[in-house]
This record gives C-alpha cells, sequence and structure tokens, in this order.
C-alpha cells in the first residue's frame, strides 16, 4: 500500500490540534485496553496502540538517543519492567533475549545466547570464519524478544539490531524505523519512545488499512524461519 500525501497531512494536523490530540489519545487509551481482553478487529486495535509508545525500566548504565536508523550511543543495558515491542512486561527474565551493547569504538567481542561475552574481546572475529571487518555489528548490537509464541513474534515486533557504523543500526521490522527513543543510565536506566508511524498505523486501522501487517486477526505470520541445525 502506498501512502497519500493526503494521509500524511492529516496526522499533521492532528498533531498540531490539542483537540484533535486529546480526542486521539483518548481513542488509543481506550483501545489499549481492549488489547488484552478482545479478539479481532478490537483486540487488533488495541495491540496497535500499544505499538505507539515505549517507556521501560531496566538495569545498565550509558546513553543512547535514536531516530529511526540513525543513533549516538555508548550503553550496555537490559529492559526489566514496562511496555516495548507491543507488549507489556514484569519481568525482565521472562524475556527470550534481552540484551542490549552499543559503542563508539568497534567492539572485537562475541555474541552469544543473548549477551556479550567480555572475556572475548581479544578474539577478532563474533563467530568462527567471519573476519571482524565484516561484521553488521561491529559496533554493537541488541536483542529484545518475547519469545516464539508470543504475539510480538508472530506481528514482527521484535528487535535484532546491529549497528555497522557508529551512527547506524539497522534492523529487519519496519516499524524500527520510524521510532524516536532514548535510553539514560546509571545502574538502573529509563528507555522512552515514541513511533510516528505506528500512530499512523493505528488510525488507519480503524479503516481496516494495515500498513504495517501487523493484524493478527488476519493470520500474518512474522516469525524468521528456523536455523539449519
Amino acid at each position: 500500500m502506498i501512502l497519500t500525501r493526503d494521509a500524511f497531512c492529516a496526522l499533521d494536523d492532528c498533531m498540531k490540534s490539542p483537540r484533535l490530540l486529546s480526542v486521539a489519545l483518548g481513542g488509543i487509551l481506550l483501545a489499549m485496553s481492549c488489547g488484552g481482553c478482545a479478539t479481532g478487529y478490537l483486540g487488533d486495535r488495541g495491540r496497535d496502540a500499544a505499538d505507539i509508545f515505549t517507556l521501560t525500566m531496566g538495569i545498565g548504565s550509558g546513553v543512547r538517543a535514536r531516530v529511526g536508523p540513525v543513533h549516538v550511543a555508548a550503553i550496555n543495558n537490559a529492559d526489566l519492567v514496562g511496555l516495548r515491542a507491543g507488549q507489556w512486561l514484569s519481568n525482565g527474565n521472562d524475556i527470550y533475549d534481552n540484551a542490549e551493547l552499543y559503542a563508539p569504538l568497534p567492539i572485537l567481542a562475541r555474541w552469544g545466547g543473548g549477551q556479550w561475552r567480555a572475556g572475548d574481546l581479544l578474539r577478532t572475529s563474533s563467530r568462527k570464519g567471519t573476519p571482524w571487518w565484516k561484521r553488521t555489528d561491529l559496533f554493537g548490537r541488541e536483542t529484545f524478544r518475547h519469545g516464539p509464541r508470543s504475539e510480538a513474534a508472530f506481528r514482527g515486533k521484535e528487535i535484532d539490531a546491529r549497528s555497522p557504523l557508529p551512527i547506524v543500526v539497522v534492523d529487519r521490522g519496519a516499524p524500527f524505523y520510524t521510532e524516536v527513543e532514548g535510553v539514560i543510565g546509571l545502574l538502573f536506566s529509563v528507555r522512552a519512545g515514541v513511533n510516528p508511524g505506528e500512530f499512523l498505523d493505528f488510525l488507519l486501522g480503524w479503516a481496516t488499512l494495515d500498513i504495517y501487517n501487523d493484524d493478527l486477526s488476519r493470520g500474518i505470520d512474522h516469525r524468521p524461519p528456523p536455523r539449519p541445525r
């Protein structure tokens, strides 16, 4: 689907008008309240609403600011509680993968089991046969997965981002590129973000237009294929 200029203008008018914005926020909160207790159309609207915002607390130190695929970061962090990837989390240990490490200088370390292995700093490859200069995670990586059977997995909201350059970060999911977020921490961390693309998806969803192809009622499944053993 191709978004028209009128659609973006309508979104801009909504953001500029306090009255329209309050109505939109009220609709978002109402939809979010239906997300966990409804199926079909209303359930999809609730999940779309939850996709718009990110607000978590965790354990970690550093700072990070990101606008789509561009970021400035020096951080080592893991989220514990809050809202991220369209789902609530109440215990960081319940997350399938949950780690975030970025640096302005190359990281010559291996990534395994969702964690950076500090003891491998002298190694020159992230996996056997891959020289460090070909790595896509040379300046860091983050993974955040609720699990292979979670709604986030089916809807394509999980994160497996890598930084091949100091200010560039890439991910396979389209919503990642329309998100604005920041993280700051000193032992304890706070992450906050908003996704204008998800807001547009939420608004158009009431007219059954699904620009991110994430409505579960349509039987979607964005999970990556299993890795060969």
